[in-house]
């Protein structure tokens, strides 16, 4: 069983396809959602659909791997696994939900779908997170399901033309 195609109580996750792109656009060219996550803001579906090409590549190159959060038929969010350590048996987790999908849970059951996954079917021996100071959601995510904070970097992130710090959130199976 892959991690991607989980299934939980109201969501389960999908392999990425290019049919998400207009969901995926919604969420990637949102500020509200890309002052969190430091990405460029996209302006355009063409940009969007260049930045859905650059997971795909990422994908293809065993940097990162993703799955779409899917809610009924519709792709909600991506939640990924990159930066892996495959000695140190470490890997980073990510995620990203467009804002109409913020405060109603999702983001938890995504975390503890992939989380009870990497306990129970990997040798996976630390999962870590790095978090935007200012996403205090996404700290409460992590927190609820255990992660500890580790640390801090002073202006870690630059985004819209400010500093932010990064939290450094980690959990050891």
């Amino acid at each position: 069983m892959s991690w991607s195609t989980l299934k939980g109580d109201r969501i389960y996750f999908k392999p990425l396809e290019r049919s998400i792109l207009d969901d995926l656009h919604k969420y990637v060219s949102d500020e509200d959602v890309s002052r969190f996550i430091g990405w460029p803001l996209t302006k355009s579906l063409e940009e969007s659909e260049t930045y859905l090409n650059k997971l795909f590549y990422n994908e293809k190159n065993k940097t990162h791997e993703y799955a779409s959060i899917m809610l009924g038929e519709k792709h909600i969010g991506t939640i990924m696994l990159f930066n892996f350590n495959h000695d140190a048996k470490n890997v980073e987790i990510g995620y990203v939900l467009s804002k109409d999908y913020w405060h109603k849970g999702y983001t938890g059951e995504a975390v503890t779908l992939l989380m009870d996954y990497l306990k129970d079917h990997t040798d996976t021996h630390k999962v870590y997170a790095r978090v935007v100071n200012t996403n205090v959601g996404s700290s409460k995510v992590l927190e609820n399901y255990g992660f500890k904070l580790e640390g801090y970097q002073v202006d870690q992130y630059f985004i819209e033309n400010k500093y932010y710090d990064a939290l450094h959130y980690g959990y050891i199976i």
